[in-house]
């Protein structure tokens, strides 16, 4: 879900940028859609599950998914005005910051969380994917 949710306010900001109103009208719809069904299907217990492969839903918490979940809903939340989309950008905020940040002394973000709520010790804290794109 966290491409999904990420794609929503990157699609926004681009529509911005070109000017077009009746492509912005028309993604705006769009992706009021994209939102509507990530709030409804995927944040559970304050936190974005991973994903959904057919009926197999992946509930693992990754670092960069609940990052852009917070970017994007306080998006959502500024284009359509739902105060539940801003309560769940501040409920992943909350969860980022309990679960999610390291808190030991010089503790990063955390790579993944897996469902029995403890971190992922096979996955290593920093890699090349874990940079400031999503958490910066």
């Amino acid at each position: 879900y966290g491409h999904d949710i990420e794609a929503t306010w990157l699609i926004d900001r681009a529509c911005e940028v070109i000017g077009d109103d009746a492509l912005t009208a028309e993604v705006r719809e769009m992706n009021e859609a994209v939102v509507k069904n990530i709030a409804d299907i995927a944040f559970e217990n304050g936190a974005l599950n991973n994903e959904r492969d057919k009926d197999k839903i992946n509930k693992i918490h990754v670092w960069w998914v609940q990052a852009e979940g917070v970017v994007g809903f306080l998006n959502a939340y500024q284009k359509y005005g739902e105060k539940r989309y801003l309560d769940i950008a501040n409920a992943l905020w909350d969860n980022i910051k309990s679960e999610i940040i390291d808190k030991r002394e010089g503790g990063e973000w955390y790579s993944q969380i897996l469902e029995n709520g403890e971190p992922d010790s096979a996955k290593a804290t920093v890699d090349p994917w874990k940079c400031p794109y999503h958490n910066g």
